[in-house]
């Protein structure tokens, strides 16, 4: 095979790959969106080698199961939600994505920013005064929003089946 087919053969490659990853990132993010949160961490690799930081909570975890476990239990991504965890009431957006494929075609380094955002449904203080509620006076609720906006890189390795998995995961 001449240098220039063996080029080209490359980057094609190159192509797939990214556009495979850009597959499974936008599959996790319909994950994350639906709470369904054994979808999204089934991104992760089944290894012990797997990592997950988050900086912006302090949180440093190693292998599948502490990752899901902490994702699991309540507040995992703030706020107060007492009684469970907020996939239902969050939507993430991926702002920004870029994939650099290594060479031999089987791991990748993806960075990008993301926005979380988490939707509350708070029950309006029956003490306060009437004035202060927001339509519908005693025992009415409204949503509030908040945003996080953050940064990540995530080195994904396709497993023995040839599909891409998250190895390390370092969202702030």
């Amino acid at each position: 095979m001449s240098k220039s087919t063996q080029a080209h053969t490359f980057t094609t490659d190159v192509n797939k790959g990214k556009q495979q990853i850009r597959q499974c990132f936008d599959t996790w993010t319909h994950a994350w969106n639906e709470g369904d949160i054994s979808s999204y961490v089934d991104a992760y690799s089944d290894s012990s080698q797997t990592r997950y930081v988050n900086g912006s909570n302090n949180v440093i975890l190693r292998g599948k199961q502490s990752i899901i476990d902490y994702f699991m239990k309540p507040s995992s991504t703030g706020g107060d939600n007492s009684g469970g965890n907020s996939y239902s009431n969050s939507i993430l957006s991926l702002i920004s994505l870029e994939i650099e494929v290594m060479p031999g075609l089987k791991d990748a380094l993806c960075f990008g920013q993301y926005e979380l955002s988490v939707s509350q449904d708070n029950k309006v203080d029956e003490n306060k005064n009437e004035n202060d509620t927001i339509s519908g006076g005693e025992n009415s609720t409204h949503s509030t929003n908040s945003y996080h906006r953050g940064c990540f890189t995530v080195h994904v390795r396709k497993d023995e089946n040839f599909v891409w998995k998250i190895m390390s995961d370092h969202s702030s």
